[in-house]
């Protein structure tokens, strides 16, 4: 089917969020990416401008878009976290499908939206991701640090260490499941435009309300496990893997994330690290090293 529908008519939305402060390059590297990459399923492209202080920022952005024949339309924010802008831009659409990209999201196979839709067809399917973790905000920070004095770091900073201990003892502990705390990462991930508007009743306003909504307790994946729903993640090749063997899925922090569908920076991060810090990573991701 083609690149993009010309109507906003389409069962598919796909949202890409662009931070203006990042600069157009990395809208590039996208753009791109979602010409090059054949979607397979019809849709319409929104992009979401952030960080707009006057109008004029977005031109080269519609210019470039424009010069490669793409149909678009596009909505601009001021400011806001990337999930509340999402959901201020879902109650403006209609499709019965919505997929969102981030600023760093790089597309990496054809049939990248056919694959998405097809994953729906399995019974129960109510989230479908491109990466997912079972890393867990609270123990990570003790993954991290260790609980030793350490002589040669100072008083202060050994002491901004244990504080950082405590605030995770008394307070994060009770906001995200210790490890493994499996979730699906909040870039390239689709789900019913209802569902996600049903999700979503408060305002995600903070980065750390934000967390909570990617692997809190009271998460987007827990919501819909709770439920007994299915929360997949979506590789390249067209496979779907549900929580028990996402780490097999090779798609993020492991091995060389030789399956993954869609990049950001996050994985890049990985992809550029050496083995020591790899090791480190997966083992935060997946207790492996």
């Amino acid at each position: 089917m083609s690149q993009h529908s010309g109507s906003e008519k389409s069962s598919v939305t796909v949202f890409h969020l662009i931070w203006i402060p990042f600069g157009i390059a990395v809208f590039k590297d996208f753009l791109n990416s979602y010409k090059d990459k054949l979607a397979g399923f019809e849709h319409y492209l929104v992009l979401l401008f952030n960080g707009v202080q006057n109008e004029s920022e977005t031109l080269q952005y519609h210019h470039l878009i424009k010069s490669m024949s793409i149909n678009y339309s596009h909505y601009s924010f001021s400011n806001g976290q990337d999930i509340d802008i999402y959901i201020k831009a879902t109650a403006k659409v209609s499709s019965e499908y919505v997929l969102f990209f981030n600023s760093y999201s790089v597309i990496l196979a054809d049939n990248w939206l056919y694959n998405y839709i097809k994953a729906f067809s399995i019974e129960k399917t109510a989230l479908v991701g491109a990466s997912a973790s079972n890393m867990s905000y609270y123990s990570a920070t003790f993954q991290k640090h260790t609980t030793q004095w350490e002589g040669n770091k100072g008083i202060i900073n050994n002491l901004r260490k244990y504080k950082l201990f405590m605030k995770a003892l008394i307070y994060w502990r009770f906001l995200f499941k210790p490890f493994p705390n499996p979730h699906l990462r909040s870039n390239a991930f689709m789900l019913r435009r209802t569902d996600f508007l049903d999700l979503c009743k408060k305002p995600i306003d903070t980065k750390f309300i934000a967390y909570q909504f990617e692997s809190g307790r009271q998460s987007m994946t827990n919501h819909f496990l709770k439920e007994g729903l299915n929360v997949l993640v979506l590789d390249k090749h067209g496979n779907v893997y549900g929580p028990p063997d996402w780490e097999k899925s090779s798609t993020f922090w492991i091995n060389e994330q030789e399956n993954l569908l869609v990049s950001d920076n996050q994985t890049r991060l990985y992809q550029e690290a050496d083995s020591e810090t790899r090791r480190s990573m997966a083992k935060l991701a997946w207790g492996v090293s």
